[in-house]
């Protein structure tokens, strides 16, 4: 009797093969034919496989062993199923009554498809998360690889997969994926943004993925186990110190220009109270005040005032630089802000008030009606720029006229003669002095800069201009 024999009796139904051979227990008298068939077994179809064309074996008379090619291919599908079987069967046709039809064998084709949720980070790695996509607060988007979702394998019926996160900082959408018979395999994209929030704490979130609705609860119940996704959160606005502007330039003993304001605030919301301490690098020099602010919860980001002011002293530097400083001194928030967070600085430039330089010009005039001492006239007043310093580096502050009735000699020197009167307080004598001038090399190199004063005068006097230059801080 022939025996059918499969190699291999197991393969998968991605394209697998089995080659059918056949072997008979004696030598036949005469040749015999040994014609294949199969047959799904339920609930395999005949479409699970595929038998090849003239599938028969043959014994010549005296052999054993068959000859010829017979094959069975499984045929792969998207289904998530049960392995199949098929039964393989054959028929003789001989002349040697002794041989009869083979007992039937069993193949198996095992299935490889399971069903499940894939989630894809990066282009080629379907179901597996490669790195944690990258999210920024204020409304941004994912910047990494593309998120997506499908099914692993057809289901019988539609399937609805929800998208959840696990934090209120990142939302999804959409929140809901749905798949059907011709749209599994049809990736679907979800976007994860951040929101933004005023703590200043990045976050870590999953996302979640999981069967709300099923037409196929065996392969797609709602208990299905799905991938997850993992998304970092970079804050918009990490802790620490605002400030603003970051420079000052103060005049000491000035009204107007011996103080100047800067403001303070924090970059995020604290946790509880926050104490900075404001410290001058030099309060010889500048003074600050107040020297503490106390931010909380609910005023962390009201911009506090600190005023700086410029000491004066008798010396005659040009200019001096202090460092303000601004640490956290005090918290009840030791995570955001910590007392060893980044101090955060104020550079203040002063100018030093007792650096001055007067310079002057004669005149002698007696006359009742306004003179204009300007380049349309041959009596300008014209002042020499200090040469002691580049000329960038000085301006003209203010003029005063110094009148006697008596002829005196030119002043030399750079000093302002004690008993000097400035020319508004003499009764008879009157003027008026144009904007105050900031110089060229030009002027330097003419021996002066020519300056525009109206003088009026009833009487005959000696009239010394004095021109006061100080430094500019730069």
């Amino acid at each position: 009797m022939p025996t059918l024999v499969l190699s291999p009796a197991s393969i998968t139904e991605n394209g697998g093969v089995s080659t059918v051979t056949a072997t008979l227990s004696s030598a036949p008298t005469a040749a015999v034919t040994l014609t294949v068939a199969a047959a799904a077994v339920a609930p395999a179809v005949a479409g699970d496989f595929t038998l090849s064309a003239g599938p028969t074996l043959t014994f010549a008379a005296s052999a054993t062993t068959s000859t010829g090619t017979v094959t069975l291919t499984a045929v792969d599908n998207a289904v998530d199923a049960a392995d199949k079987q098929v039964t393989v069967t054959g028929s003789v046709a001989s002349t040697d009554d002794r041989v009869v039809a083979p007992a039937a064998v069993t193949l198996t084709i095992t299935d490889d498809d399971t069903a499940g949720i894939e989630v894809d980070t990066a282009p080629g790695t379907m179901g597996v998360q490669t790195a944690a996509l990258a999210v920024t607060e204020n409304g941004g988007t994912a910047v990494s690889t593309p998120y997506t979702v499908a099914l692993a394998t057809l289901p019988s019926g539609p399937v609805t997969v929800s998208v959840a996160s696990g934090d209120a900082a990142v939302t999804v959408a959409p929140t809901a994926l749905t798949y059907g018979a011709t749209t599994w395999n049809t990736a679907q994209t979800v976007t994860a943004s951040a929101a933004d929030d005023p703590d200043g704490i990045g976050e870590t979130v999953t996302l979640t993925h999981a069967v709300s609705g099923s037409g196929d609860a065996t392969s797609y119940p709602t208990t299905l186990t799905a991938a997850t996704v993992t998304v970092q959160v970079t804050d918009a606005n990490p802790p620490g110190l605002a400030v603003t502007p970051t420079t000052l330039a103060l005049t000491e003993e000035d009204a107007t220009a011996g103080s100047g304001t800067y403001t303070v605030r924090l970059n995020a919301l604290p946790g509880g109270l926050v104490t900075v301490s404001v410290t001058s690098g030099d309060a010889t020099e500048v003074t600050v005040a107040p020297a503490a602010l106390v931010f909380s919860p609910t005023n962390w980001n009201t911009a506090r005032t600190v005023t700086a002011r410029a000491v004066a002293d008798a010396d005659q530097g040009d200019r001096e630089t202090v460092t303000v400083t601004h640490t956290v001194s005090g918290t009840a928030d030791t995570t955001s802000y910590p007392t060893t967070l980044a101090a955060v600085t104020v550079t203040v430039q002063v100018r030093d008030d007792d650096r001055r330089v007067w310079k002057s010009t004669a005149f002698e005039f007696d006359v009742s009606t306004p003179v204009l001492f300007s380049t349309a006239t041959a009596q300008s007043v014209v002042t020499q720029v200090p040469s002691d310093h580049p000329v960038q580096s000085w301006s003209t502050r203010r003029i005063l006229a110094c009148a006697w009735t008596a002829v005196r000699p030119v002043p030399v020197g750079g000093g302002l003669p004690a008993e000097c009167t400035v020319i508004n307080d003499r009764p008879n004598v009157s003027g008026t002095l144009s904007s105050p001038i900031t110089p060229t090399q030009a002027m330097r190199d003419n021996g002066g800069v020519v300056i525009g004063m109206t003088v009026t005068s009833s009487e005959h006097v000696h009239v010394f201009f004095y021109t006061e230059w100080v430094p500019l801080v730069t």
